[in-house]
């Protein structure tokens, strides 16, 4: 400050406090002149600075993490999804940058690093994993331990035993099993019905296999017939005509062939009468079965009659 009268001068300061607003801060300082002769002047100086020591806040979005299965880039690019910043003193510039893709077995793994900056500088990173499966192969299905034929009149257990076993593997990890049984089919005394497992892995790749079972529904008897020569095979018949008068029998089933079984019981003896009975039994492939006789019956006699001569009186 010039003085014009050649005094000396004398400059004195006093700094005034420091006042903050939010991150401002705001300082004056009084500067007080006088010269030699008492005469004194004031001036001022104010300055303002900002005091920012706080790293931005970063928010990742808040939606899943997981991009499901085979996505393609528009629903990656979803899942990474974008942050929001914010800064306590400033606006925060938020950048970001992908990491490569990480691959584990069927799974994939992308980083998306975060980098919140604020006009001073400071620096918030965060970083938001998502996943991914990878999967377009169907599970492998295997079935075991399959009857094709249930046999004869089975119950609803026998019927579900008789489709087997289904199992399955996955390139990827689990897989779920589940079946569906289409309505029994029949013809005459066959019966089928078909059941379709459906193995899905997690990606909802399927793999289905259709089995189909048969049984026969049986519960009626054969029906049979007996007939022979005679009932009475007459006097001392030779094992041909007993045989031919015991006879034979015929069957007919609606569902199977017909097996006979043919048992002589023992000769009974009573006198010169000799009685013996055939029975037929008669089983379809069910075992359903029917039942015949027939008892025959002939003398056995080759003693002449004896004569008694009576003198006349």
């Amino acid at each position: 400050m010039p003085n014009w009268c050649g005094n000396t001068l004398r400059i004195e300061h006093e700094d005034g406090n420091i006042e903050e607003n939010s991150c401002l801060r705001t300082q004056t300082r009084f500067f007080t002149a006088t010269d030699s002769c008492g005469n004194v002047s004031y001036t001022s100086r104010t300055v303002s600075w900002t005091s920012d020591t706080i790293k931005p806040v970063i928010y990742l979005p808040q939606h899943g993490s997981h991009a499901g299965c085979n996505p393609n880039l528009e629903q990656i690019e979803s899942t990474l999804g974008q942050a929001t910043a914010e800064d306590n003193c400033a606006i925060a510039t938020l950048t970001h940058t992908d990491s490569e893709v990480f691959s584990e077995d069927c799974m994939r793994f992308q980083q998306r690093i975060f980098t919140a900056v604020d006009t001073n500088g400071n620096i918030s990173t965060a970083v938001r994993q998502i996943e991914w499966r990878v999967d377009s192969i169907e599970p492998v299905l295997a079935v075991n331990d399959i009857m094709e034929d249930a046999g004869c009149n089975p119950d609803s257990a026998a019927i579900d035993k008789a489709f087997g076993v289904a199992s399955a593997t996955d390139n990827c990890g689990g897989v779920q099993i589940n079946f569906t049984k289409l309505p029994p089919e029949s013809e005459g005394c066959i019966y089928q019905q078909t059941r379709i497992y459906t193995a899905t892995d997690s990606c909802g790749n399927k793999t289905s296999r259709a089995i189909t079972i048969r049984w026969t529904q049986d519960t009626t008897s054969p029906s049979m017939s007996v007939s022979g020569s005679t009932l009475d095979a007459g006097c001392n018949p030779d094992p041909s005509a007993i045989n031919n008068a015991l006879g034979e029998a015929a069957a007919t089933d609606a569902c199977s062939a017909v097996t006979i079984q043919i048992l002589d019981g023992p000769i009974f003896i009573n006198g010169c009468i000799r009685t013996q009975t055939r029975t037929f039994i008669a089983s379809d492939s069910c075992g359903n079965t029917s039942t015949g006789s027939r008892t025959v019956h002939w003398s056995v006699d080759t003693l002449a009659p004896s004569i008694t001569l009576i003198a006349p009186r």
